[in-house]
């Protein structure tokens, strides 16, 4: 009809503009509005700049006595050796398991 064709010209078609699509930094920090995450972030952090304070102390002592090794890993430096290869040659074995890629 001729009075739609009027408003079509004057409104504009009868139509939803799509959604906005976020960004990857939008999605990212929107996993951060939970609360429960929020306290396993901080709690993350605290151990981090807790485990930071205590190698940065091994290392002070260190400078002193030489007793850092002993410091970290809790007994004779070659314990500290050993627990060192454990982990290094069990963190190589999962970053190599094809299964878990």
């Amino acid at each position: 009809s001729n009075e739609a064709k009027c408003r079509l010209e004057r409104i504009g078609p009868n139509s939803l503009r799509p959604p906005r699509k976020k960004s990857i930094w939008e999605l990212w920090l929107k996993q951060f509005d939970d609360g429960l995450v929020q306290i396993l972030v901080g709690v993350a952090l605290a151990s981090a700049a807790f485990s930071v304070s205590e190698v940065w102390d091994a290392v002070l002592e260190e400078g002193r006595s030489g007793a850092a090794a002993n410091t970290i890993s809790g007994g004779d430096v070659s314990d500290g050796i050993d627990m060192f290869q454990t982990m290094r040659s069990f963190f190589d074995t999962i970053a190599n398991n094809p299964s878990l890629k």
